[in-house]
């Protein structure tokens, strides 16, 4: 089923979020265990092979990002052929680049006594670096097919694979380096790992799309030669300048200054590089908005937006550079040690490339939706060489601290001026003299908070747990209090604020919005696969189990069983579960049965309320060997369509489902407006009522019978919630239609001390088993929490004003639910 854009795009950017998150975490514990079990000599080595190895990537000459271009317009238009023309092409070109960096990489390893300046102690050194070459190696194999799924809008795909894979390969390494503390075999797994990623994701793709199995012997048109051409030229340049600028630093430092300085200094760049990442993350997703201005808004639309969206840049690379500017060293020792410190000017020029390199977001969003890559080709060649020239010579004068100040100046003197020169342009049509200006004041605002918490700061200047937290909190309240008071009459400010209002605002709507779009995928996908198939079986062999629990209500029964007699699908037997019924019941339903061979009667010895009759109605018909479960009260009306259309719908819906019958009670609880009513054959459900739910038997095989226990209420919520935890899905079929008389209760409402209060009237017995039961089914750790018990307090404080009557019972349940106390209660019997 293939999902729209929009949906995709919240999953892309949840799962990249979410697993960037974790995998950052576990890198930051890898990087911990790494140096304190093999030293700072292998973490330097490790950084050097990788910038090595970076630099070897230079083969790829953007081959990759020209062909993923080219795939876009082919996906749209489902044209397999070319898709398949173009990644078997990108296949070939991989395996060739593999092959280059392999043998580059051999050609190297002479060279490396060159490179490395005060060789390490460190036995096997060469053997470490071919199996690092062999990870690099690895990783151009099979993963050019992750392309696939970038281009058809399903990042979220090939992200769940790399941090499945990342945080696998992370625990590994880490337990490794623990138990046996060689860095071979962190190596090792590292390649072993980049290798199963890679296969397992042409997996996937090649079942997601089958076509790609097919070979091919077309030749690509001219066309698109001469286009993937041009973009490869103009994608080189920037490469050649990314891998310059980020790679040479941790070769130069290793060459004139040693291998040990590498690895201090990879501790500074991780922590920046971990905030980067999720800066970068925000950035990118407003890319998609941006573009859209880029077509559709005016020009005065697209200034209003640039500056607000480089306001709150602003706002919040200055709170991330005050954050380094302060705690950076603090944290470092109170993490690895002091010997793991950079001089104070090394520390300082990092945080000021920081601030200027991060300053180039918002101009990044707006140049490459316009798509001006070609416009400053030029720019990666001047900014490489500067930064190549002025590292090498500042090196030889100011040590280590050179070496950054040649890549600070590579980039005030290339990066940081010409894309935002382009930016004004050709995309705000305004003169550059503004962007100077306002570029000016934000670093001298930026300059001024650092001096503030400067000040603020001296008393804590010792580096303790305590001074870095206090310092930390100062950090974070100065910049969020002076830029709002320096701004307080901007426009500038306004237009941030009213840029980001809508975001708040529009939260639930984009979410009722999601919900919508899925529903009417799966409503799709459920009338394109519909068949009279289930497996091997026609419809009509599906067996169902009808369960009706009843008590006292032998008039209303009569009605019910009526209505299931009335069913258009046919093959079912009935369970009709008696709680001891003293009504004459059953009198009525021996008679019944003889006349109706497809029902079946059941009287209990006791009441055991709905859990008791809810079990062991489940539990006879699974032992009967039905296929399916279905489920209701004596007073639910099933339409003579109902059974059929819950048949029908399971067999359109693949994986683990459960379905409900529709009911006002469904609707009005999870039903915002009529229309989407209308809109949708199947709706979404968090949970399902023991009323109308239809399950399948291998849910009573993976999470066994409901809790006899609870007597009444939550017996259901409990049941439904262990489905889903066990990866069921739930839906509420709209023309399965149950009726069922409204059993919603009397209210009282009213406000005490600020809060609203909404009571229902219950008899006590109920209110018993309602506090109680609310607590039984949540584990202990969930019962103890704050909220759960404030959540309990109100209540109890709403019945003790509502209804006074049925405190006690109320108080009663709420002990006896802290309790443990289970069954049915010889105090509140019914």
């Amino acid at each position: 089923m293939r999902c729209i854009r929009s949906v995709n795009s919240i999953r892309n950017i949840s799962y990249s979020l979410a697993g960037q998150i974790i995998s950052n975490l576990l890198s930051f514990i890898n990087r911990t265990v790494f140096i304190h079990t093999i030293g700072v000599s292998y973490l330097g080595i490790n950084g050097l092979f990788a910038s090595i190895f970076s630099f070897l990537s230079l083969a790829d000459l953007g081959i990759g990002s020209a062909i993923a271009y080219s795939l876009y317009d082919p996906i749209v238009k489902n044209d397999t052929r070319k898709i398949n023309i173009l990644m078997e092409l990108y296949g070939k070109a991989y395996k060739i680049i593999a092959g280059v960096i392999g043998i580059t990489g051999i050609a190297l390893i002479p060279f490396l006594p060159r490179i490395i300046k005060h060789m390490p102690d460190i036995p096997y050194l060469r053997i470490f670096y071919l199996l690092m070459l062999s990870c690099t190696v690895a990783s151009y194999l099979f993963s050019y097919k992750r392309t696939m799924v970038l281009c058809d809008q399903k990042a979220y795909i090939n992200e769940k694979n790399v941090y499945q894979f990342t945080i696998m390969q992370t625990l590994l390494q880490i337990l490794l380096l623990v138990v046996t503390k060689k860095y071979v075999l962190y190596l090792v797994t590292a390649t072993v790992c980049t290798v199963i990623s890679n296969i397992s994701i042409s997996i996937k793709v090649n079942k997601i799309y089958p076509f790609l199995k097919e070979k091919t012997n077309e030749k690509l048109d001219e066309g698109t030669k001469k286009v993937i051409t041009k973009n490869i030229i103009a994608m080189v340049l920037h490469k050649i300048s990314g891998i310059v600028v980020y790679s040479s630093d941790n070769i130069i430092i290793s060459t004139f200054i040693g291998i040990n300085m590498v690895g201090i200094y990879s501790n500074y760049y991780m922590i920046m590089q971990l905030i980067s990442n999720i800066l970068g993350r925000m950035f990118n997703a407003i890319t998609a908005s941006v573009a859209n201005l880029l077509v559709v808004g005016s020009l005065e639309d697209k200034r209003k937006n640039f500056d607000s969206i480089y306001f709150l840049n602003f706002w919040m690379i200055t709170q991330c550079t005050v954050c380094f500017y302060f705690l950076l060293d603090p944290f470092i020792t109170l993490w690895i040690g002091k010997d793991y410190l950079l001089n104070r000017l090394t520390t300082v020029l990092l945080v000021i490339w920081f601030y200027n390199q991060s300053m180039r977001y918002t101009v990044g969003v707006f140049k490459n939706t316009a798509g001006l890559y070609w416009n400053d080709r030029f720019k990666p060649i001047f900014e490489s060489l500067i930064n190549l020239v002025f590292s090498i010579i500042l090196l030889n004068r100011f040590g280590i601290a050179g070496v950054f100040m040649g890549t600070l100046i590579s980039l005030i003197t290339t990066s940081l001026w010409v894309e935002p020169y382009i930016v004004y342009k050709h995309v705000l049509k305004q003169k550059f003299i503004k962007f100077f200006i306002t570029y000016t004041v934000y670093i001298a605002v930026c300059g001024l908070e650092v001096m503030l918490v400067h000040l603020l700061c001296i008393p804590f200047t010792e580096v303790t747990i305590r001074n870095f937290i206090i310092t930390f909190m100062i950090c974070l309240l100065i910049p969020n209090v002076t830029i709002p008071l320096l701004f307080l009459k901007t426009q500038r400010l306004r237009n941030a604020i009213n840029y980001t209002k809508p975001i708040h605002q529009n939260l639930e709507k984009l979410k009722d919005m999601v919900r919508l779009k899925e529903r009417q995928l799966i409503n799709q996908y459920v009338k394109e696969k519909s068949s009279l198939e289930i497996g091997d079986r026609n419809m009509e062999q599906i067996k169902v189990g009808i369960v009706v629990v009843t008590y006292n209500r032998r008039e209303i029964l009569k009605d019910t069983l009526e209505h299931i007699r009335n069913q258009t699908y046919r093959n079912f037997t009935v369970f009709i579960i008696d709680n001891a019924s003293t009504d004459g019941t059953g009198t009525y339903m021996r008679a019944f049965t003889k006349d109706n061979s497809s029902f079946h009667y059941y009287k209990l010895k006791r009441n055991l309320g709905g859990s008791g009759g809810f079990y062991h109605g489940i539990k006879l018909a699974y032992q009967s060997g039905v296929d399916y479960i279905w489920g209701m009260d004596d007073d639910a009306w099933a339409k003579p369509e109902a059974l059929k259309v819950l048949v029908e719908t399971i067999g359109g819906l693949e994986g683990k489902t459960c379905l409900v019958s529709d009911t006002s009670q469904n609707r009005k609880k999870n039903e915002p407006t009529e229309r989407l009513r209308r809109e949708n054959r199947i709706i979404p459900q968090k949970t399902f009522m023991f009323l109308g739910f239809f399950i399948p038997k291998q849910l009573v095989e993976d999470i066994g019978y409901p809790r006899k226990d609870l007597f009444l209420y939550f017996d259901d919520f409990d049941y439904s919630k262990r489905a889903v935890k066990a990866g069921y899905q739930i839906y509420r079929v709209k023309d399965s239609i149950l009726e069922h008389p409204d059993m919603m209760q009397e209210t009282k409402k009213f406000t005490l001390m600020g809060k609203k209060f909404t009571i229902q009237k219950m008899p006590e017995w109920k209110w018993y088993y309602y506090m109680r039961n609310g607590i039984l089914i949540y584990p202990k750790k969930e019962r103890d929490s704050r909220l759960f018990r404030k959540y309990h307090l109100k209540t109890l404080v709403g019945v003790m004003i509502a209804y006074p009557k049925c405190f006690p019972a109320a108080l009663a349940g709420y002990i006896d639910g802290k309790r443990g106390v289970e069954g049915k209660s010889k105090r509140y019997p019914k």
